[in-house]
């Protein structure tokens, strides 16, 4: 699975809607694993991320990371560089626990959130 799709706030929701129903004993043990994988991705995602801003942001006298006057972006010296090696990381193929199609079948998700696993759940 692309790192992209893990880190997507949507698709942690639709993780969140189905760690929420009521399953198995052993369902909710590789659910746990799944969340602990997603969860640790994430974690070096944001590592790599902050290791790049601070690569290639442009920072003030204080040595903090300047941003746009809305603060919606960091400024960058080196923007091209920076999407450059952004785009590799977010692109590289991560390691999480599949899901058995016979796993989820009779729960009860919405359409959103199976759209949103649906690159997890296995036939």
């Amino acid at each position: 699975m692309k790192l992209y799709r893990v880190i997507d706030p949507k698709f942690t929701q639709a993780l969140n809607e189905l760690v929420s129903l009521p399953v198995s004993v052993a369902f909710a043990y590789k659910l746990t694993d799944l969340m602990e994988k997603v969860e640790s991705e994430c974690k070096k995602w944001r590592r790599a991320r902050d290791m790049l801003l601070q690569k290639y942001g442009e920072k003030d006298k204080a040595g903090k990371l300047k941003t746009t006057k809305d603060k919606t972006q960091y400024v960058m010296k080196d923007r091209a560089a920076f999407d450059k090696e952004y785009d590799e990381l977010i692109n590289l193929d991560v390691d999480i626990t599949k899901i058995k199609l016979d796993d989820v079948k009779d729960l009860k998700l919405s359409a959103k959130s199976v759209a949103q696993l649906k690159a997890l759940i296995v036939p």
